[in-house]
């Protein structure tokens, strides 16, 4: 059954019509970067990248993850050839070049006793690497070091409101929304209700603390506490309460109603997402669904072996999980493309 997400989300024809449409008449934020040959690999590398997730689309689960990972890649290069982040030369005024060369990623093929999912993929930036540039043109962090391959794909909101019982990593918080407690006033504080994991667990205001410190967006908020000190509960099961105030909000749609301001962006979708690894910012979704498809093109071309065990539907758990992602990615990478060469250069 279709749910709320599924049908307020563009499907891939509707999004390969929108990255044509930039194509034919680019936004003025990147068309003045697009001269000569960046003009030539922005257009190029697009259409790649669109005949590169056609192919996924007519073949198995089995070799999938290479088309996906490639036609993302060269979706990459178009943004990093876009760029006005990125420069012709090292040591220009943007400080890197556009052009990228490598991974800049490593994930071994051969998983361990703890399986796929807690197995590590490690970024490893340089000044020229294709993730690195990727990250750069989008303001995507690259300080991530290790981290955990579930915990990557627990950044993936289909992934993780489908499969949570595999995806124990922290994700995205659901909201009620901000709140008037006054008018929006500057000075004025208002409050955000948001579900934290485990419905029948007791939280203390020092476990709420520590949880929401991972969440870059929630770091101008307090904790809302009741009259014994403890967090607020809501009369919505598993609830609290954050108090914001309103200069980290926008959007104010009524006399009752407002949304974070540092929220991301998926899918047209606000989310609110954790920081990972190292890093104490949050990765852009498509640097998200870089670092997962890297690692799955990988398992399946290196280690055809562990690739063979992780879709064995008759003994391996996440077998229909990760059938699931790499369907979802035909779709949701290329919305993220779209969304990103729209709001490229804005800021």
């Amino acid at each position: 059954m279709a749910t709320w997400f599924d049908l307020s989300v563009d499907n891939a024809e509707t999004s390969w019509r929108n990255i044509r449409a930039i194509r034919a008449d680019p936004p003025d934020a990147i068309r003045k970067r697009l001269k000569g040959e960046r003009a030539k690999v922005f257009h190029m590398a697009l259409e790649q990248s669109q005949q590169q997730f056609a192919s996924a689309n007519v073949i198995g689960h089995e070799s999938r993850p290479l088309n996906l990972f490639y036609g993302l890649s060269q979706a990459g290069r178009a943004i990093s050839a876009a760029s006005i982040r990125l420069g012709n030369k090292p040591g220009t005024p943007e400080s890197s070049t556009w052009s990228p060369s490598g991974h800049g990623l490593n994930f071994t093929g051969a998983l361990g006793s703890g399986g796929m999912l807690d197995h590590t993929v490690t970024v490893k930036p340089t000044t020229h690497d294709s993730f690195s540039r990727l990250a750069r043109a989008l303001d995507s962090p690259t300080d991530l070091g290790d981290v955990q391959l579930g915990a990557v794909m627990s950044q993936i909101l289909e992934l993780h409101n489908r499969y949570p019982q595999y995806l124990r990593w922290p994700a995205n918080l659901s909201t009620g929304g901000v709140h008037t407690t006054g008018p929006f006033e500057p000075g004025s504080k208002h409050q955000m209700e948001i579900a934290l994991p485990g419905r029948d667990q007791t939280w203390t205001r020092e476990e709420v603390c520590a949880y929401i410190k991972r969440y870059p967006a929630l770091r101008k908020t307090e904790i809302v506490l009741d009259p014994t000190g403890a967090p607020l509960q809501s009369h919505n099961e598993g609830r609290i309460f954050l108090s914001v105030p309103a200069e980290a909000l926008e959007n104010v749609t009524g006399p009752t109603t407002a949304q974070l301001r540092a929220a991301g962006i998926y899918r047209n979708h606000r989310v609110i997402l954790p920081a990972l690894g190292a890093s104490q910012d949050v990765l852009h979704p498509l640097a998200s669904w870089w670092l997962v498809l890297f690692s799955l093109s990988m398992l399946s071309r290196y280690s055809p072996s562990d690739w063979s065990d992780v879709l064995d539907i008759r003994s391996s758990k996440i077998a229909a999980m990760v059938e699931d992602t790499l369907d979802i990615a035909l779709a949701a990478v290329p919305q993220l493309i779209a969304e990103s060469l729209h709001s490229l250069n804005s800021s």
